[in-house]
C-alpha cells in the first residue's frame, strides 16, 4: 500500500487481506507481500466499504452504488429494492445474509432477495435518526446500525423486526 491510503479492509477465512483504495480493491496474499488489484472492476472504483460473505464473494461499496465479485467475476448492483447509493459500511452473518448501509437506510439480502428498511417509512429507521455511518454483525446473525451523531442506534434482527438500543438495554 505504498503511497496508497487503504479506505476500507476485510479478511477473508483463508487469510486473504483486502484493502479498498481509490483506485479499487487490492488482494493481499496470505504469508506474502504480494499486493495486485482486482480487475475488470466498473467505475468509480473509490472504495468505501468492503466484507467477505459466507460464499466467499466480496462486497464492494463505492461512491455510486454497490458491487459483488465472486469467481472473478463484478455484479454491479443498480436500482431496483437496493438503492443506488453509496454503501458506507457491509456486514456478513453466519447465516449467510449480508447486510448493506447508506445514509438513510439498510438493507438486507438472501439468497440474492434484498430487503430495505429505510428512514421514515412504517417499518423503517425512524425518521431524523440521522445519518447511518457503521454497520457490524454479532454471533446471532443480527446487524447493528449506528449514526454517525450517535444519537441514534438501531439493531436489525434476521427476522426482519427492528428495535431501537435504548430498549434493549432497557
Amino acid at each position: 500500500l505504498v503511497a496508497r491510503q487503504a479506505t476500507a479492509l476485510a479478511a477473508a477465512p483463508d487469510g486473504t487481506l483486502y484493502a479498498g483504495t481509490a483506485q479499487g480493491v487490492l488482494r493481499l496474499e496470505p504469508g506474502t507481500a504480494k499486493a495486485t488489484y482486482l480487475t475488470g472492476m466498473p467505475a468509480p472504483a473509490d472504495v468505501r466499504a468492503l466484507a467477505v460473505a459466507q460464499d466467499g464473494s466480496l462486497w464492494v461499496g463505492t461512491s455510486s452504488r454497490p458491487r459483488r465479485y465472486l469467481d472473478r467475476v463484478w455484479t454491479q448492483y443498480r436500482g431496483g429494492v437496493l438503492p443506488s447509493k453509496p454503501v458506507v459500511a457491509f456486514a456478513a452473518t453466519a447465516d449467510g445474509a449480508v447486510w448493506a448501509a447508506w445514509d438513510s437506510g439498510v438493507g438486507r439480502m438472501v439468497e440474492d432477495h434484498w430487503t430495505v428498511w429505510e428512514q421514515g417509512t412504517p417499518t423503517g429507521i425512524p425518521e431524523g435518526s440521522g445519518e447511518i455511518g457503521w454497520l457490524a454483525a454479532d454471533s446471532q446473525d443480527r446487524a447493528w446500525a449506528g449514526t454517525r451523531s450517535g444519537n441514534a442506534s438501531a439493531v436489525f434482527v434476521a427476522s426482519g423486526t427492528m428495535g431501537n438500543l435504548a430498549s434493549l438495554l432497557a
